[in-house]
């Protein structure tokens, strides 16, 4: 700035032309006693700038921050000299130092991100817990449902909570993307699982699952017990969605259908074919207000079983249900109080109907008896044997 002013303090105009000089001579005489007392004011501000700055490092020079300085500069430079004496690589160190700061700040993001996890997955856990909970409910309500429609019947329900296991090896199956065949003894180690006697620790039991899944699909841990191709082809690949439904993946529950024999019931798993049919016919005739259609319901079906289970429920469901039967059974129509009975003609060649009335009429009634019982005479016979029969 000082030297700004200088320069037009020594502007030269003499070599001017006459005019220019007569106009700033004008221009100068108005301004430059101004800018000689800006600068003298300059001058003085500088100089007691100088006089502060020289009076600030004189003090900071003797200061005791200084001397402590001054020392630990002195040590550094001894101790620098010392390690470059011994062959050691400072830039390098200053380079590792560098590194472990920027690794510094790369550990806090990511101890941030997994408190973020932690509580993600305590979030995920919850709603685990809340879909097991729902899942129970569920179970409560097809037992309460089951009960309701198979009260005082000759047949019942249970709904084993979690215990459809096929159902749950076919899950298993398309998590992992395999056909009906492949894999089956790994599959058979984890289903088995599930099968122990008395577990009741579900929760705990699929969390066990997918803890040794996950792990194998971590690549962490090899299981002498499982095929080595499967964990290293389906397991590994999973994607996150596939780990989600695997870490929600429960067996589904199994409805174990019970007939009554005498006083005690049996499984239907153990039951005839017939037993079997029967049961299932409860079932369907227990329940619901549409239309039935059932085609030969008495195949492989004995006339007690028959009349005991299915004849009873058909009297009951046809009060709030249509129900059409095809049957060559005369308990059906008969016991079964039909409202309508269709007769076909068997002796055409083409689909055509022969005789319809109710079970009352005398046509449809001798119609059953030839067609279901055989005719008068065969009908006759059977009663006088059932006649000895309850007379002995």
């Amino acid at each position: 700035m000082i030297d700004v002013l200088n320069d037009i303090e020594d502007f030269d105009i003499n070599h001017l032309r006459d005019e220019y000089q007569i106009e700033l001579s004008a221009i100068f005489s108005d301004n430059l006693a101004k800018i000689r007392k800006i600068k003298f004011e300059i001058e003085e501000l500088k100089d007691k700038y100088d006089s502060y700055s020289s009076d600030l490092n004189t003090k900071i020079y003797v200061s005791n921050w200084k001397q402590t300085f001054n020392k630990i500069q002195e040590s550094l430079n001894k101790t620098r000299t010392e390690l470059l004496e011994q062959g050691v690589d400072l830039a390098s160190i200053q380079n590792d130092i560098t590194l472990l700061s920027n690794k510094k700040q790369e550990l806090d993001t990511i101890t941030k991100k997994e408190e973020v996890l932690l509580i993600t997955i305590a979030k995920k856990e919850e709603i685990k817990k809340e879909y097991f909970e729902l899942r129970q409910q569920l179970q409560r309500q097809r037992q309460s449902f089951l009960d309701s429609i198979l009260k005082d019947r000759n047949v019942r329900a249970k709904v084993k909570f979690c215990r459809a296991l096929d159902d749950y090896e076919e899950s298993l199956r398309k998590i992992f993307s395999l056909d009906e065949t492949n894999y089956s003894n790994d599959l058979k180690i984890i289903t088995e699982k599930w099968s122990k006697s008395g577990n009741e620790k579900f929760l705990e039991q699929n969390q066990e699952i997918f803890n040794l899944l996950f792990e194998h699909n971590q690549n962490k841990t090899i299981d002498s017990q499982f095929g080595k191709l499967f964990f290293t082809n389906k397991v590994h690949i999973l994607n996150d969605e596939s780990l989600i439904d695997l870490d929600l993946l429960f067996p589904e529950d199994e409805i174990q259908i019970e007939y009554k024999v005498g006083n005690t019931y049996k499984s239907i798993s153990n039951a005839s074919a017939g037993q079997k049919t029967a049961a299932i016919l409860t079932l369907l005739l227990s329940h619901g207000t549409k239309p039935l259609i059932l085609d030969q319901p008495e195949d492989d079906l004995d006339n007690r079983l028959i009349y005991d289970l299915v004849v009873d429920q058909m009297k009951n469901s046809k009060e709030i249900r249509q129900i059409i039967v095809v049957t060559h059974n005369a308990n059906i129509p008969v016991n079964g109080d039909s409202e309508h009975i269709i007769v076909m003609d068997s002796e055409t060649k083409h689909i055509q109907v022969k005789l319809t009335g109710s079970v009352e009429t005398k046509e449809i009634k001798q119609e059953i008896c030839n067609i279901m019982e055989g005719g008068i005479d065969a009908f006759d016979m059977r009663s006088k044997r059932y006649g000895e029969l309850l007379n002995f």
